[in-house]
């Protein structure tokens, strides 16, 4: 659910930058038939470390790492990585030699001018320097609503998309498909290990 941002000229503190423990714990293997199995080699080791370099990104990093909306992708090679095994005597090294390759380049994270609510969601859809008040904003409402019911309402239903006339509206869906399908990377490594962070994200 990316909006593009850069660097505010004014700020109001919000909230902290980031979304915290609760957002980002342990990842949780999926016993699914369907899910793609982990290889041998992951522990709790490798979860504890995979949650707290997600959080520090978290905290720490914009979505965008540049000016032309290019996304960040630190989140999604700490994932490869983990899901690929990273043994538990080098655990730290691997995930803290990929989170390294690619934190140098980031943007770092910045509050927004202001809040997003439900009764201005749409209207900083796009606009610069909101992405940390959207964030927030998903958070709030994958806590009161749940991760499904969030999805369906902002990303899939016609309110979303079309304005009460049927012309075209908010386009979420359009959105949730947009950089190369970024927004659906990060909602499938939600689906996949149970980190609500990365769908606020």
């Amino acid at each position: 659910m990316s909006t593009t941002a850069q660097s505010p000229t004014k700020s109001v503190a919000l909230k902290p930058l980031g979304l915290g423990y609760s957002f980002f714990p342990s990842p949780e293997q999926n016993n699914h038939k369907l899910a793609p199995k982990l290889w041998p080699g992951v522990s709790s080791e490798s979860e504890s470390e995979l949650a707290n370099l997600l959080r520090i990104n978290n905290e720490k990093h914009h979505i965008f790492f540049s000016d032309r909306g290019f996304h960040n992708h630190l989140t999604h090679h700490l994932f490869a990585a983990y899901a690929m095994g990273c043994s538990p005597e080098p655990v730290r090294q691997v995930l803290s030699a990929a989170y390294k390759l690619h934190a140098d380049y980031q943007r770092p994270a910045f509050q927004s001018p202001s809040e997003i609510t439900e009764k201005n969601w749409t209207e900083h859809l796009g606009t610069k320097d909101y992405y940390n008040a959207y964030m927030h904003f998903y958070a709030a409402q994958i806590d009161a609503h749940g991760p499904g019911k969030t999805l369906e309402k902002y990303v899939f239903s016609k309110e979303a998309n079309l304005t009460a006339e049927g012309k075209l509206g908010p386009q979420m869906l359009n959105r949730f498909m947009s950089g190369l399908l970024h927004p659906m990377i990060h909602t499938g490594h939600w689906a996949e290990f149970h980190v609500p962070g990365m769908l606020a994200e």
